[in-house]
């Protein structure tokens, strides 16, 4: 799953940054989990229009977006382009601490 952190190297961090301004993300943090069927890539994203990224990542011509969805589909068989041909992602859980601090 190094792939996935070949972009963070310095020379590809401008474009990287101009995708995610791009996508709305502000925030992104990736974990790698091991599972009984391998390696699997747990990709959090913080962005104003959170359910408008994974759309907006599958349409775009930016060089790293089509990168990043290359590693998709050679590290976890996950075609982004075909996963968006189905409905919208339906939020199922949203937890803010905030909301339940005294």
């Amino acid at each position: 799953m190094a792939s996935f952190s070949t972009r963070d190297d310095g020379v590809h961090r401008p474009e990287y940054e101009e995708s995610r301004r791009r996508l709305g993300i502000s925030e992104e943090r990736t974990w790698i989990a091991e599972t009984v069927n391998g390696n699997v890539a747990v990709v959090a994203v913080t962005a104003v229009q959170p359910e408008q990224v994974l759309a907006r990542l599958a349409a775009s011509d930016l060089a790293v977006d089509r990168w990043y969805r290359e590693q998709l589909l050679a590290l976890q068989g996950f075609d982004l382009t075909k996963a968006l041909s189905r409905a919208s992602p339906e939020l199922v859980l949203e937890w803010h601490a905030s909301e339940y601090q005294a």
